[in-house]
């Protein structure tokens, strides 16, 4: 098992397009992607492992529901996504194996807009057997069994990923 802590990104650095930093959530600074465009990805933890089974953390807001589903993080071997978090466009997270149409679990109820929640992923990839729990604010509101392997039994990175052009996010305190 692997849960890495990452705190923050108070140390200014060069980001690519469409990500910046904005007023962190305790202080300090957050990573904001803008959602203004073509995908803004930044990998968030690389694993010096590559564990089955992964927990982290961050937390999280968004300014406006999104105009489509939209992915927010993702477990990847190298590129491809095992097990993803996304939000519907009521502001449902919901998570995905291998692409967004292939969903796993989705919430009951949505995130609030302009809130910062700490999103908690907790997964063991394995094409039979794979488990995943979502929590939000320490409450799980997303759990199963089933397939969540895409191209192998591990994960190497936790990726942020904004792909709508009408949704912004902040991240903030990555951890396990």
């Amino acid at each position: 098992m692997a849960g890495l802590y990452v705190e923050g990104y108070d140390v200014p650095v060069t980001l690519s397009a469409g990500l910046s930093q904005v007023a962190g959530r305790f202080g300090g600074l957050a990573l904001h992607g803008s959602g203004g465009g073509s995908p803004t990805q930044i990998d968030a933890l690389i694993f010096p492992s590559a564990p089955s089974t992964i927990i982290c953390g961050f937390a999280f807001r968004f300014a406006a529901n999104p105009g489509a589903s939209t992915i927010v993080a993702s477990l990847r071997d190298g590129s491809n996504t095992q097990v993803g978090i996304a939000i519907d466009t009521t502001g449902h997270p919901f998570l995905f194996r291998t692409s967004i149409g292939n969903v796993l679990g989705t919430a009951t109820n949505p995130l609030a807009i302009n809130t910062w929640v700490y999103l908690i992923l907790k997964v063991f990839i394995n094409n039979t057997t794979g488990t995943f729990d979502l929590k939000v604010d320490g409450t799980v509101v997303i759990t199963g069994t089933g397939d969540t392997q895409n191209t192998a039994t591990t994960a190497d990175r936790l990726v942020f990923l904004n792909n709508s052009n009408t949704m912004s996010f902040d991240v903030d305190d990555v951890s396990p």
